[in-house]
């Protein structure tokens, strides 16, 4: 973090001895921005013009609630697998513990890679929006299964399977956003899908760690998050039905475009 932090400091500096027009943008004379406070007044109503246009359109919408209910779900299970390995899996040896989340991660590199080998034939043969639910609801058998066994080697085959169908996840709504937003407010909607990726993220991070225990070990805080999964896949699925986008078949108002923008998540 501090390493980080002197690099942000560095790069300020740098920054400061450029002219403020070096890097752009350019601007026509008498469209040069105001004052600060007009500027930033004006981005806020962009804003919730991009917020009153997601309300009225149930495909973007529904995207960025699934994501947010995933990420939110994705953050319990980080901070329960994380206890697990340190206090249940190797308590007594954190350099053990460490080497073998490594181990985890890996594997789970792996998954999230896997997901763009899988998803696009996935979509081929089903609408982007059953693709979601489905993986939303694989993601919620997979805790019951493999996340509630408590058990080091499940939980490789686990971290794969997760990280496989968040991702999945990700590719699709992304795509959804590209597709189903008008051009005049799709940077906007992938501006909240980026604060809704990484808030829900540790939104759950934060609200689980007032009940997962120590070690981890919560069967009950597993239950509830493989519950969610599927909530979330059946609850996605029933709020876009009407939703579907020309390139699913539906009857969406946008044309899609050609593919998705790649996105921070």
């Amino acid at each position: 973090m501090l390493v980080a932090g002197c690099c942000y400091v560095a790069a300020s500096a740098v920054a400061a001895t450029m002219r403020r027009d070096l890097l752009g943008p350019q601007f026509e004379p008498g469209t040069e921005p105001g004052p600060l406070l007009g500027e930033v007044g004006a981005v806020v109503a962009d804003l919730v013009a991009a917020a009153r246009y997601t309300a009225q359109h149930r495909g973007p919408a529904s995207a960025l609630g699934a994501t947010g209910a995933g990420k939110f779900l994705f953050g319990i299970l980080t901070v329960v697998s994380i206890l697990l390995y340190r206090n249940y899996f190797y308590p007594s040896s954190a350099p053990v513990a460490e080497g073998h989340v490594v181990l985890l991660a890996a594997v789970s590199a792996v998954g999230y890679g896997c997901a763009a080998l899988v998803v696009p034939p996935a979509t081929r043969r089903l609408s982007k929006r059953a693709v979601i639910a489905l993986l939303l609801v694989a993601a919620g058998v997979v805790t019951a299964l493999l996340g509630e066994s408590f058990d080091e080697i499940a939980y490789l085959a686990f971290g794969f399977f997760l990280y496989l169908t968040s991702q999945g996840v990700a590719i699709c709504a992304t795509t959804v956003l590209q597709e189903d937003t008008d051009d005049a407010f799709r940077g906007r909607l992938f501006a909240f899908y980026d604060v809704m990726f990484n808030v829900s993220l540790a939104a759950g991070a934060i609200a689980c760690a007032a009940f997962v225990p120590r070690d981890g070990r919560s069967p009950a805080i597993l239950g509830v998050v493989a519950a969610g999964y599927v909530a979330a896949g059946a609850g996605y699925w029933a709020f876009s039905r009407q939703s579907a986008s020309p390139s699913d078949g539906g009857s969406g108002t946008s044309k899609p475009s050609a593919a998705a923008q790649p996105s921070s998540s």
